[in-house]
C-alpha cells in the first residue's frame, strides 16, 4: 500500500462533504471493480451508495490520494429500512468526480 502524501491543502470536512453531495447529485460517480465486487457480496446497490453519499457523514480523516487533487474519505450512514450502517470509501478526484473504492458494513 502506498504511503499517504502530506495533506497540506486538504479541503475542510464541510467543504469536501458539499463537493461530494454536488457530484452525487450530478451523477458523477465511477466504481472500482473492487467496489462492485464488494457491493455484490454485501447486497448493496448503487441506490445504497448514493444514499450514503447524499445523507451520510464523513467518518474518517481526509487522506491524500495517489495523485494531486485526490482526497479519500469514508462516508457512513444507516441504510433506509434497517439500523445497519454502510460505509463507502470514496476518492474525490479534482472536485470533478467521485471514485468509489469499496463498500462495507460498519457494524461487523
Amino acid at each position: 500500500m502506498a504511503s499517504a502524501r502530506n495533506i497540506s491543502g486538504a479541503p475542510r470536512l464541510e467543504a469536501l462533504l458539499r463537493i461530494i453531495k454536488r457530484l452525487t447529485k450530478e451523477d458523477r460517480i465511477s466504481y472500482l471493480a473492487h467496489a462492485l465486487e464488494r457491493m455484490n457480496e454485501r447486497g448493496f446497490d448503487i441506490f445504497d451508495v448514493k444514499q450514503v453519499l447524499t445523507s451520510g457523514y464523513i467518518a474518517s480523516p481526509i487522506r491524500a490520494g495517489a495523485k494531486d487533487g485526490e482526497w479519500t474519505v469514508k462516508l457512513v450512514d444507516a441504510l433506509e429500512g434497517t439500523t445497519r450502517k454502510m460505509g463507502v470509501v470514496t476518492i474525490v478526484v479534482r472536485e470533478d468526480r467521485l471514485l468509489i473504492k469499496t463498500t462495507e458494513w460498519e457494524d461487523l
